[in-house]
């Protein structure tokens, strides 16, 4: 079907799918999307609680709502993807792989019940449930939240410093006068040719 120009020059300008993907890289199994945050994926699937007695229930159930609540709330965000496929996915043909018996008649009848199988999986009767769990997490926020909560500015703060150096002062003291020393002739030169003070090696200076 023709297009006019002006079709024609959108569809120049319309990106690319690539573009419009929010996703930037992939490191270590982490996928890093275009806002800078981290995103890593995980596929869940079901414990086998079949026969587990309410204290081993109750004790995973405990687990897992410990490992929710220790995910922060702003910098951190979860979320849940279930999907419902019509199809067996791969369970056919490992039930095939793990087959060992060497009787022929067997086989026969095996063989006969995975064609009704597949017959059956392409006619949609057979489904397959996914869930998975995704953790983001963004390093801006959490910036953020650290400034919010004044554990950046504490490590700034100017008086924060003041009272750290006085601090290290009062022990650089205490250790020279250990040693036979003053502060004042420390850092002298030991031969005595210029008398100049040393700098003074503490971290909060």
């Amino acid at each position: 079907m023709p297009e006019t120009r002006k079709q024609h020059d959108k569809s120049l300008d319309a990106p690319a799918l690539c573009e419009l993907l929010p996703v930037r890289d992939f490191v270590d199994d982490c996928m890093v999307r275009t806002d800078g945050s981290y995103v890593a994926g995980y596929r869940l699937a079901g414990s086998s609680s079949y026969f587990a007695d309410d204290h081993s229930r109750n004790e995973m159930k405990s687990f897992l709502e410990s490992l929710l609540r220790t995910v922060p709330e702003e910098s951190m965000r979860v979320q849940f993807r279930y999907e419902v496929l019509e199809t067996s996915a791969r369970t056919i043909d490992k039930y095939e792989e793990i087959r060992r018996t060497d009787s022929q008649a067997a086989i026969l009848l095996d063989e006969d019940l995975v064609k009704t199988y597949r017959q059956r999986d392409a006619d949609g009767e057979y489904l397959t449930r996914k869930l998975h769990a995704y953790f983001i997490w963004n390093p801006e926020k959490y910036r953020q939240m650290m400034l919010e909560g004044g554990s950046f500015k504490e490590k700034n703060n100017p008086a924060r410093k003041k009272q750290q150096g006085a601090v290290w002062q009062g022990i650089r003291s205490w250790v020279l006068r250990q040693l036979g020393r003053t502060p004042e002739t420390d850092g002298q030169d030991p031969n005595g040719a210029d008398g100049e003070q040393a700098p003074n090696p503490g971290p909060f200076t």
